[in-house]
């Protein structure tokens, strides 16, 4: 009977510690994953950003001062990024971050430095593109 007993609190006991240790095992591997999804967003990130520029929209007197490869840059002038591609009748740009302490977000006054003109603007959207 006493057998019994200490054989069933062995049970629970080891019960206990495999799911303590089940579950450490995966808080492990979700912290993991989050940093490494952290890592990867901040080294080298693509993002769409669409753009009002000096406050119209600029389907019909756009230029074509802005090119892939051009600069942007906050107002303070750090610079954010490069431009991958740019459609003027969407004015939306896909760009390259090189700054990942620069956060995008609506609102935010960016410039846009192309080769013959630096030309500011206001963030509307911000979309990650992977």
């Amino acid at each position: 009977m006493g057998s019994n007993r200490i054989f069933s609190i062995f049970v629970s006991i080891s019960s206990a510690l495999l799911i303590v240790l089940a579950v450490s095992i995966f808080a492990v591997r979700l912290h993991t994953n989050s940093v490494s999804i952290q890592n990867k967003v901040s080294e080298d990130v693509k993002v769409r950003v669409k753009i009002l520029l000096d406050n119209v929209w600029l389907e019909k007197d756009f230029k074509g001062e802005l090119h892939v490869g051009d600069i942007v840059s906050s107002l303070r002038s750090e610079q954010i990024g490069t431009i991958l591609s740019f459609d003027t009748r969407s004015v939306t740009a896909r760009l390259d971050l090189k700054n990942s302490n620069t956060v995008l977000k609506p609102g935010a006054q960016i410039k846009l430095m192309g080769d013959s003109a630096v030309i500011s603007g206001t963030i509307l959207n911000v979309e990650q593109d992977f």
